[in-house]
């Protein structure tokens, strides 16, 4: 094993009924780095997993509930022997505009179950995330109602030719080892630095 293996996590919820919700970007995003990476699939506990060929990256999407990611997370980082810093979760955020797309590390979960499940069972929020703003709920609208919804038409299309290949851009370029910036904010293609250290 060479010591610059990563793993990416994308959370979501399983079953065909949550695929196209709001909740569920992060493991769609998932699917289509794994499609472009054409990475070879097998199962490992509480995951669905594939390893890439060049470099053995490990993709996974966990098998529980969001809100039990963390579960799965921390078997991943025991069984398959990744340190902390070689860990990145994609996920939806609300707290983001549409579209709106950050790598960065070492935040709270704000409120994200899943990225909450996950720090609980780690111990630590000391691992990289690629959080994708699906935008806030209306006022009338409880959030955890929110984000189980679908998205609208526009939306639907804009994540299909945009939002999620520039996701999976950035994937690769964290698994590339070319993405050298702590946290990026990534926006309808316009990258702006907020701080500059070595990852």
């Amino acid at each position: 094993m060479t010591n610059r293996r990563r793993l990416i996590v994308g959370l979501g919820n399983p079953g065909t009924e949550y695929a196209l919700t709001r909740h569920n970007l992060g493991a769609r995003v998932l699917l289509e780095l794994r499609a472009c990476l054409r990475s070879e699939p097998f199962r490992a506990s509480r995951a669905l997993c594939s390893k890439t060929s060049q470099g053995s990256h490990l993709l996974a999407i966990p098998t529980k509930y969001m809100n039990d990611s963390g579960q799965a997370v921390s078997a991943l980082l025991k069984n398959q022997r990744f340190p902390l810093h070689r860990l990145l979760v994609v996920h939806d955020d609300k707290d983001l505009v549409f579209g709106t797309i950050r790598l960065q590390k070492g935040r709270s979960s704000a409120g994200h179950r899943g990225v909450e499940s996950i720090i609980d069972s780690l111990g630590s929020n000391q691992f990289w995330r690629l959080r994708i703003g699906v935008g806030a709920p209306p006022k009338e609208t409880p959030t955890d109602a929110y984000v189980l919804e679908t998205f609208t038409r526009d939306e639907e299309r804009e994540l299909t030719f945009d939002v999620i290949p520039r996701s999976v851009e950035h994937l690769q370029a964290w698994l590339d080892h070319s993405l050298k910036t702590q946290t990026q904010t990534f926006s309808r293609g316009l990258a702006s630095t907020t701080k500059n250290v070595k990852i």
